[in-house]
């Protein structure tokens, strides 16, 4: 009873243990969150002691001139109570307020932040304190339209306990890889994407990223490479056997006609070409693959995959079919590699998603005679499907489930398929009011 009785707080209500109370207002909306300070003293205490602190003006828009007297109590709070700060996260609004973000970011790194957070938007101008890459307890940096020096006055800085790095639109100052080895030996992921130099005067090879300096990172587990010029290729048969460690490869927006990953380690390998002109020609040898993404727009890539046999791992293919001035963009040879696509990928689990924004009306084709490959999943988005397209579509895979907005229903044969519910829409209002729900049919 005792017990019981000290549990109580002093308002009345029975107190949880701050950690969990914070757990749970961490899980919410930061103005959600921030409601539940209403609920009583032992919520509203939490609230103020939370180790993760983020603080973004626009919460703040219809009055922006009180968020930076907002955040500097928010600061001096944690100051005052000798409190630390595990996570912080800053949203920076305009130029004015640029002298207020290095002042909370700086106090953040003396609070012991062990994960960093900032984003500016492209109009603003700001350089990340050298305090940042010196603190010995920062283990994530993420920063986006920033800028980022790796040197203090001529003198190395050196972040040895920083694990993740996120660099995003970034203006970078000296040579950045080898700036990264031997400043942050840590490293286990990494993410580079749209990096720019900071003078206003360079060339095309002054942002190009030699992929193999990279191998000197031994740690590094993730890299993402998003949007940047490849000066050494992503072909060289002995380069990814040296990335001892790497288990998950991203890349995004390169111009890559021929690929070749030869890796032990990889296990998941995620490659998103919006735009690109070519057929991509890629060869995949992977024994330990688990999971392989690929989304591009047109064209279906040329693929040779080797795995371990007997190994379950999944592929997830995304084709965003757009219109071309010359035509539609499927035609008879599109189905036919959409065909020999999933065939190559079929010792995994395939799942198919098609993005309409054409009209769908290509050619029409029967197939080549040969068995058609089984896919999981064959999920149908967009406008403009047709009976023509949908035929060709069903000779080039055989899904087991179709999920297809309503509107499109009648394209799939129901003598082969059996509508087995109505899944809630995923839609939100205005889209539904236009195609309806989606519908879900499985093989029978």
């Amino acid at each position: 009873m005792e017990t019981a009785q000290k549990r109580i707080a002093a308002d009345g209500e029975s107190k949880l243990p701050d950690e969990i109370i914070q757990h749970i207002q961490s899980l919410m909306s930061e103005r959600d969150a921030a409601r539940t300070t209403l609920l009583s003293k032992s919520w509203h205490g939490a609230w103020c002691t939370r180790p993760n602190l983020c603080l973004d003006p626009f919460t703040f828009r219809y009055r922006m001139d009180e968020f930076p007297i907002f955040a500097r109590k928010s600061m001096q709070r944690y100051e005052d109570s000798n409190l630390k700060i595990k996570s912080f996260k800053l949203w920076v609004e305009g130029d004015d307020d640029s002298d207020l973000a290095r002042e909370l970011i700086l106090k953040a790194i003396k609070l012991g932040a062990t994960d960093l957070t900032i984003d500016v938007p492209t109009w603003v101008s700001i350089n990340l304190p050298y305090e940042v890459l010196e603190s010995e307890t920062l283990a994530r940096l993420s920063v986006q339209n920033v800028s980022v020096d790796f040197k203090k006055r001529n003198k190395a800085v050196n972040s040895s306990n920083l694990k993740s790095l996120h660099l995003s639109n970034v203006t970078v100052k000296g040579d950045l890889i080898r700036d990264l080895i031997s400043r942050c030996p840590s490293i286990e992921e990494l993410t580079l994407r749209n990096l720019r130099r900071s003078s206003r005067f360079y060339c095309d090879d002054d942002t190009m990223i030699e992929v193999h300096k990279l191998i000197k990172l031994h740690k590094l587990k993730y890299l993402r490479l998003d949007g940047l010029p490849i000066k050494d290729g992503l072909s060289k048969h002995d380069l990814w056997p040296q990335f001892a460690c790497l288990k998950e490869l991203v890349i995004e927006n390169i111009n890559l006609d021929y690929v070749r990953i030869c890796s032990p380690s990889l296990e998941r390998i995620t490659i998103h070409l919006h735009e690109f002109r070519n057929v991509m020609v890629a060869e995949f040898d992977v024994p330990n693959i688990r999971y392989f993404k690929f989304e591009g727009t047109n064209k279906i890539p040329s693929l040779k995959f080797r795995a371990k046999d007997g190994r379950e791992w999944e592929s997830d293919i995304r084709i965003h079919i757009r219109p071309r001035r010359s035509g539609s963009a499927t035609s008879a040879s599109w189905f036919s590699s959409l065909k020999q696509l999933v065939k190559m990928l079929s010792p995994s689990r395939v799942s198919l998603s098609i993005f309409m924004g054409d009209d769908g009306y290509g050619y029409g084709y029967v197939g080549d005679g040969l068995a058609t490959p089984a896919v999981e999943n064959l999920t149908l988005r967009g406008f403009g499907l047709t009976s023509v397209f949908m035929d060709a579509l069903l000779w080039s895979c055989c899904p087991n489930f179709i999920d297809i907005e309503k509107g499109y229903a009648e394209m799939v044969d129901l003598k082969v398929y059996k509508q087995l519910k109505k899944k809630k829409t995923l839609l939100d209002a205005a889209k539904k009011r236009n195609h309806g729900e989606i519908l879900h049919f499985q093989r029978k």
